[in-house]
């Protein structure tokens, strides 16, 4: 629950990595904890590069705001 004007959340997308290993659930990390699977690598791909845009945009927002609060 978040109650503060400024926080903001990220609700997609999300990863999820099973550790279920049968012959239907293959492997998703090496013995050395190494990530292997490369749907998953995708995934996060995917995550690290929504969080940068979502990052941007705030960084934009917060410029926008505080040139408007200089000029008036």
């Amino acid at each position: 629950i978040g109650v503060r004007p400024d926080l903001h959340f990220i609700n997609m997308p999300e990863v999820f990595v099973s550790t279920t290993v049968d012959a239907q659930h293959p492997p998703k990390f090496d013995a050395n904890g190494d990530l292997i699977d490369d749907n998953v690598r995708a995934q996060f791909q995917q995550l690290l590069i929504s969080l940068r845009d979502f990052t941007l945009q705030l960084q934009c927002t917060n410029a926008t705001s505080q040139a408007k609060a200089i000029l008036t």
